[in-house]
């Protein structure tokens, strides 16, 4: 079991979705009853996984991805979202990931809704990922960040880690630009012009 702190979530299910990609389902709930729902898509054709994740009572709403409650525990719900994608990960090694920093619709500052460029939900998976947190985990003696070259754009907030054992970074990076911007503008966002740079921590 990886080390990564976090509620304790169970997969609840699998299912085909558009084109063949396959949807794994989870859930897991907080000490006061708040139901949160994972959903980790597989793309299969490349080899790589998209992480999202909602309140459970929101799974109909359309704008479900860009909601945040519960602030006090919002470090540990996205403490969980990562606890599953490391478990996913053990069975499936050779899968790269996909993170989206949702916007959020209203903001608590009064300024309306939040943009695309480095959105709240972005600046916590970058900062929980790129730490110890997660890099501290490994796989057949090697740091699980060791295994993944890691991109990112700022200016849609998605993260990619790909999978260096599996895939040519820069082949995969190219791939999901495209899906990104050609096949699935009304999942990852309308609008975006997404081209990942190489992570660097400055």
């Amino acid at each position: 079991m990886f080390n990564c702190s976090g509620y304790n979530a169970a997969c609840v299910g699998k299912h085909s979705v558009d084109n063949g990609e396959q949807l794994y389902t989870y859930k897991f709930k907080l000490e006061d009853g708040t139901r949160y729902i994972v959903n980790i898509q597989v793309f299969e054709e490349i080899n790589t996984c998209v992480v999202k994740f909602y309140l459970k009572r929101n799974e109909n709403s359309s704008s479900r991805y860009n909601t945040i409650v519960n602030k006090g525990k919002a470090r540990e719900v996205f403490k969980t979202v990562l606890k599953i994608s490391l478990d996913f990960y053990k069975t499936n090694p050779t899968m790269s990931f996909g993170f989206i920093g949702a916007s959020r619709l209203k903001r608590s500052n009064g300024r309306g809704e939040e943009s695309y460029n480095k959105t709240s939900r972005f600046e916590i998976y970058r900062y929980l990922t790129m730490s110890t947190r997660f890099g501290r985990n490994k796989y057949d003696s090697v740091s699980i960040l060791d295994k993944f070259d890691v991109f990112e754009d700022e200016n849609s907030s998605i993260m990619l880690l790909v999978n260096s054992e599996n895939n040519d970074p820069n082949t995969l990076r190219s791939k999901v630009e495209k899906i990104v911007n050609e096949d699935y503008k009304d999942i990852f966002g309308h609008g975006l012009n997404v081209e990942f740079n190489r992570y660097t921590n400055n």
